[in-house]
């Protein structure tokens, strides 16, 4: 297995327990990924399938910080989360998400996306992780709403974020893009109509009118929950 590759595996007996062994050196010190670049604004393009390299979870920062440097790369990581015969598409763009804290677990595969033709990504010994993200939590951010589609089994969930600099279009290289989960499916739409996990908005307005957007859900019945409006520094209602 190449360092700081990505890989999905199959494995037969699907319903059983499965022990995967690997032998071989750690990795430490810096890594620099090998990935491609993406020299348009199209959301489809520009995606690269990493691994966590060390035998220690890292924690995602979507910025040069804290171990890792990150050149013209989108600021939202993705990990899919395979349980109860379903996948959820988990992101985090360094301050919100439902990837708890960011934190990737060892040998775990990610998704980045790079946003410029000339790119780069490295992660180093800072980013290593003691505590598992199952039981590191931080406050929730300011300005900053959840919104989740749940049903007494699945949830989905959507974040708009309103900062300073973003646009109510898609910002390539500041939006979280949705990738879908093996069920139902629940984002928030740019004003160009581009589908996001993590939707980067301005903060300067009046009014402001956010569409959502649900995909393959089945007849039934949902609970939407919207939690975060307190956040709000400007005490607006939503």
């Amino acid at each position: 297995l190449q360092r700081g590759v990505g890989y999905t595996s199959f494995i037969r007996k699907e319903n059983e327990a499965t022990t995967i062994k690997f032998t071989g050196e750690p990795h430490q010190g810096d890594v620099n990924f090998t990935i491609t670049g993406n020299t348009t604004a199209n959301e489809n393009l520009g995606w690269n399938l990493l691994g966590n390299p060390y035998p220690a979870p890292i924690r995602w920062t979507g910025n040069s910080t804290a171990g890792w440097n990150l050149s013209n790369v989108n600021n939202t990581v993705y990990v899919r989360d395979n349980s109860n015969g379903e996948t959820t598409v988990r992101s985090y763009n360094g301050s919100t998400g439902n990837l708890p804290n960011g934190i990737i677990a060892s040998g775990q595969a990610f998704w980045v996306r790079t946003v410029s033709g000339s790119t780069a990504l490295t992660v180093g010994e800072l980013a290593k992780q003691t505590t598992d993200g199952e039981f590191f939590r931080e406050g929730a951010p300011a300005n900053t709403l959840e919104i989740v589609m749940r049903t007494p089994s699945l949830q989905d969930a959507t974040y708009i974020q309103f900062v300073n600099g973003a646009s109510s279009s898609f910002d390539s290289e500041l939006d979280g893009i949705k990738l879908d989960n093996s069920f139902f499916n629940l984002s928030s739409l740019t004003t160009d109509n581009k589908a996001m996990a993590i939707n980067l908005t301005t903060p300067d307005y009046c009014e402001q009118e956010v569409k959502l957007r649900i995909t393959n859900a089945a007849i039934g019945a949902y609970n939407l929950d919207v939690t975060g409006v307190s956040s709000l520094i400007s005490k607006d209602e939503v």
